[in-house]
């Protein structure tokens, strides 16, 4: 992290940044179930279980929990550090989750994934080469989840079945 601010000003701007992300987070949950359960007609139980809500309630947590952290403890430059990588992998992974079982959810997450790597660039004192590999970090579960569970072909709807066989023996 960059320390020329001092442990103080980092502390700060990890707590808010775990703040941010939190509300921005929270207020997507809360639309996602709103607009799944009241618009939709899905059972709210079965929304809140699906591993979308789960996903992406968990990601959100983590982020309070990052806010918590960094707002109440006085903690060293180096465990910022890891608080800072830790919770962003965390996140990311938990945010993976969404597309376990479908695979439309990927550009959501890809979205989710992109503002949280956007708005940890603008607000924590770093290098460029520590957010570059956190966000790089931040993607990979995502992706690893996409290559596992997930058929090529899944994503290039509108192309002929000729194309995708195609595609398939490149």
């Amino acid at each position: 992290l960059d320390s020329s601010g001092g442990p103080g000003f980092v502390r700060e701007r990890l707590a808010l940044l775990g703040k941010t992300l939190f509300l921005v987070s929270l207020g997507f949950y809360l639309f996602l179930l709103a607009s799944l359960v009241l618009v939709g007609g899905a059972p709210f139980g079965a929304v809140v279980r699906g591993p979308v809500a789960l996903g992406h309630l968990c990601a959100s947590l983590n982020m309070a929990l990052l806010w918590l952290l960094a707002s109440r403890a006085r903690l060293s430059l180096w465990t910022l550090g890891a608080l800072d990588a830790v919770s962003f992998v965390v996140a990311g992974t938990f945010l993976s989750f969404m597309t376990i079982e479908d695979e439309g959810q990927i550009l959501q997450v890809l979205l989710a994934l992109t503002v949280t790597v956007m708005v940890r660039a603008i607000l924590m004192p770093s290098r460029p080469g520590r957010t570059l590999l956190l966000s790089a970090l931040v993607f990979a579960p995502t992706v690893v989840v996409c290559i596992a569970r997930h058929h090529p072909t899944a994503f290039l709807p509108g192309f002929s079945p000729g194309y995708q066989k195609l595609h398939m023996t490149l």
